[in-house]
């Protein structure tokens, strides 16, 4: 059995180790704000899709209106 303290090598660290640095403040910045970003656009993108059936309804409106104004100005 081997000791839990067991590395493939000696000199080398172990297979699972990754060695990780601090990120840089000006990715993490860029980061967040390409985030913020895609967040308003897919909550603007959700909002449209939600409100298409009123922007038919409210074009159908209109265009009765224009239809109405129409034919009273033809007379």
């Amino acid at each position: 059995m081997t000791s839990p303290w067991y590395t493939e090598s000696i000199t080398a660290p172990p297979l699972d180790h990754v060695p990780v640095t601090p990120t840089p403040r000006k990715y993490v910045t860029r980061g967040l704000k390409r985030g913020g970003i895609a967040a308003l656009t897919a909550a603007a993108a959700i909002g449209l899709i939600m409100l298409f059936p009123f922007a038919i309804f409210a074009i159908a409106v209109l265009g009765a209106f224009w239809w109405l104004f129409c034919r009273l100005f033809a007379r």
